[in-house]
């Protein structure tokens, strides 16, 4: 009969009598090991015991726990009963609400849930909030209901607002244009910048105008490429059905790209937005702000 390897349960042999000791001994083993927690951390065993009672057992230990430093004491059937653990195991330790990590031979702790964080975002216990790792951070508390922020930059800055959108071409020249809607939003979270845009025109002419369609006001430079869908009506590309928004590196502007079946990508220049027509064009664009 051998144990299991990783909680060490007893295995019940092939033709054993009294399979049933084999059976209970193990389950005393998951009793006292699965969902882990121990009511305190300690070196010396209580003076009166409850059945089931589990401690994290800490130097220098004494008694009946003399040598478990780092184990399981679990209190079964009258006795103490040590459980040595492995790297991985986790105990949630009562007294002091601390989840603990066994790892490399030894225990260190990974989580307090002493402060706790309400459904409002305050803390509910006067001090600080540390998350350690890749991208560490600290909340300090300077008021039972206060919660001060670290600098922007230590957490991502959400922002929102409007600008305004208006249609252009590269070289303007005498172009003119009356909207009847002229409205857009932004949404910016750390670098990332979310536009929405929507423009109609009642009047929209030229005759000296030249080079790509556009719609300035971004309200955040590019610093990469961005793209995103649009709705347009006054835009007549022969041969192409699709048309995108899109934002380059450095571009304060909105310009368009259109596609279609065996078509080469091209610009929405001045001559596929025939004066004296009617211009609609609404759509988003996603991109990175300088």
């Amino acid at each position: 009969m051998t144990d299991t390897a990783n909680l060490g349960l007893p295995s019940i042999a092939a033709a054993q009598a009294q399979k049933h000791v084999t059976h209970n001994e193990a389950l005393k083993v998951l009793d006292a090991l699965v969902m882990l927690s121990a009511l305190d951390r300690t070196g010396t065993p209580p003076g009166a015991p409850d059945e089931g009672d589990r401690y994290l057992v800490t130097a220098t230990a004494t008694g009946a726990w003399a040598g478990w430093e780092d184990s399981i004491a679990a209190y079964q059937d009258g006795a103490w009963v040590r459980y040595q653990p492995g790297n991985g195991w986790r105990v949630l330790v009562l007294e002091d609400l601390t989840l603990y990590l066994f790892d490399s031979g030894a225990w260190a702790a990974k989580l307090d849930f002493n402060h706790a964080i309400s459904l409002g975002g305050a803390l509910t216990t006067a001090g600080a909030l540390s998350v350690t790792g890749a991208h560490a951070l600290t909340l300090a508390l300077t008021a039972a209901t206060s919660l001060t922020l670290p600098a922007s930059g230590t957490l991502a800055d959400i922002e929102t607002g409007s600008w305004t959108p208006a249609l252009t071409f590269a070289t303007p020249g005498d172009l003119s244009v009356v909207y009847s809607t002229q409205t857009a939003s932004y949404v910016k979270i750390g670098s990332l910048v979310w536009v929405r845009f929507a423009v109609a025109c009642s009047t929209f002419t030229h005759s000296t105008a030249s080079g790509a369609l556009r719609i300035t006001g971004l309200p955040y430079a590019s610093d990469g490429s961005g793209r995103g869908a649009i709705e347009f009506q006054g835009i007549t590309k022969a041969g192409y059905t699709q048309i995108a928004a899109r934002v380059l590196g450095g571009q304060t502007y909105v310009d368009f790209r259109a596609s279609g079946s065996g078509q080469t990508s091209a610009s929405v220049s001045f001559s596929d937005v025939p004066s004296d027509g009617t211009v609609d064009i609404r759509g988003s664009v996603q991109y990175a702000a300088e």
